[in-house]
């Protein structure tokens, strides 16, 4: 996620449901030093902008189950929002992998 613009404080907001593409996109999160904002994929648009807003978040990692949701709310968003896949993002932590300190 680093590589994607990821950033310490900065939040990377989660739109996948439970399993393997959440554990990937919270350990990218982890490893950039950067918060994660989990989002329910079935809540309305309008709520899910009020979250990111709040949050400041910039980036979306989505799954492809929820891969059209993520994109009627980038549609939506009044700022940019990037996209990122989460099948996209590798699945192995690099080597010497140590997750940045959060303050």
């Amino acid at each position: 996620l680093m590589a994607r613009g990821a950033t310490r404080n900065q939040p990377v907001a989660l739109l996948t449901y439970r399993g393997f593409e959440a554990v990937i996109g919270i350990v990218g999160a982890m490893g950039a030093g950067a918060p994660w904002l989990p989002l329910d994929a079935d809540a309305p648009v309008a709520r899910t902008l009020q979250q990111l807003n709040t949050a400041d978040a910039e980036i979306l990692v989505y799954e492809g189950r929820t891969e059209a949701a993520a994109r009627r709310i980038a549609a939506a968003s009044p700022r940019p929002l990037a996209l990122i896949s989460a099948t996209d993002l590798p699945s192995d932590p690099p080597t010497g992998f140590t997750p940045a300190a959060v303050s």
